[in-house]
């Protein structure tokens, strides 16, 4: 295997992660993909008033304040979150931490 790629483990079962980050530019990547995924769906099933950009509703400022707090302290175990919107932020932090549960408030009124 190529050391300078990310560390896949083939031989865990569900639900055991396969992939978990081990730096925190492994962890960035893992959650614009997640992004690019979530912004896809809502792209499949966008009707009338859905943006067309962005997507992210959570701003790269964001992401890497509350994700680094999250990252750099292993005993964090609660993320709230009022208005998921697309899910980008609640996705971004559940990668952050394995271990991490997370409330989210939404009256989902989005279209």
């Amino acid at each position: 295997s190529d050391p300078a790629l990310p560390f896949l483990n083939e031989s865990v079962r569900v639900p055991t992660p396969r992939f978990q980050p081990a730096t925190f530019p492994e962890f960035i990547g893992s959650v614009y993909t997640l992004w690019n995924v979530l912004d896809s769906m809502i792209h499949s099933h966008s009707g009338v008033g859905w943006p067309l950009y962005p997507y992210g509703y959570m701003r790269k400022v964001q992401l890497f304040a509350y994700s680094e707090l999250v990252w750099r302290n292993p005993s964090a175990r609660t993320y709230c979150e009022t208005g998921v919107n697309g899910g980008h932020g609640t996705a971004a932090m559940l990668t952050a931490s394995p271990t991490l549960v997370a409330h989210s408030f939404d009256e989902a009124r989005q279209p």
